[in-house]
């Protein structure tokens, strides 16, 4: 039976403008927060976005379960940006590299993805709106953060290996499907979104779109590479304004 209660937000729709816009002006402010405001340099400041983060998933379960929509094959955090949102607390509370690495491909792959067509499963009306955007926000942030502020540089081998280990996830994912009679990651069925990678029948939709990820995974990659320089400019020129309002 099909779910009624589905929203899809049209891209470069005014709604679509305005949730993104202002999703990533809250992402830039938080990211930047640290190098205007003390005690945002603490290790405590990602630790409690890590925090925030979790609540998050924790509210929408019960938001779920008061609601009546709550059910196994919808709400256990096996899409990709489900996972990747677990790996945005864990590194927000413990920062690890090669964590870092896979996080970086696929979390940023999965959000962008999300926020660029987006689909509420159970409609956009109580906590269901802030829940995906907090979400998939908080993968974001969480990415800029660790490149602004703890060093991180994605490693040149790790782009095709990100793209081998979640080949691994998705196999792992297709018998929780087949258990639970789901779709996590899509596997079992196209989302309903307006998306042409998306448009072919099973399985064909799935190849099309493993190709769309390897070619990602690499763009991001050769992405970051290019982009580095202006970054460590930014970071330099930063680092003058403080030495000379410190004088």
């Amino acid at each position: 039976m099909e779910n009624e209660k589905i929203v899809i937000f049209e891209p470069l729709s005014q709604i679509w403008w305005t949730s993104n816009l202002s999703v990533f002006a809250i992402i830039l402010i938080l990211a930047l927060l640290p190098y205007v405001y003390k005690p945002a340099q603490r290790k405590i400041y990602p630790f409690i976005i890590g925090i925030l983060l979790l609540l998050n998933l924790i509210i929408e379960s019960l938001n779920g379960y008061q609601e009546g929509t709550w059910a196994a094959k919808d709400y256990l955090p096996f899409h990709l940006c489900s996972i990747a949102s677990i790996i945005a607390i864990v590194l927000s509370m413990k920062y690890h590299e090669k964590l870092a690495q896979l996080f970086y491909y696929w979390g940023l792959l999965g959000a962008i993805t999300a926020l660029m067509s987006p689909v509420f499963l159970f409609g956009v009306y109580g906590y269901h709106y802030y829940a995906f955007y907090i979400a998939h926000g908080g993968i974001l942030f969480v990415c800029l953060y660790m490149i602004l502020h703890l060093d991180f540089r994605p490693m040149k081998s790790y782009w095709w290996k990100s793209f081998l280990y979640i080949q691994l996830v998705a196999i792992m994912v297709m018998g929780i499907n087949k258990f639970l009679g789901a779709n996590y990651m899509f596997l079992s069925e196209a989302p309903v979104v307006p998306n042409p990678l998306l448009q072919y029948p099973w399985p064909w939709y799935i190849i099309t779109f493993e190709v769309f990820a390897l070619f990602s995974f690499w763009a991001l990659f050769i992405l970051f590479k290019h982009g580095s320089k202006a970054i460590k400019q930014i970071h330099i020129r930063i680092k003058e304004k403080k030495a000379t309002h410190n004088k």
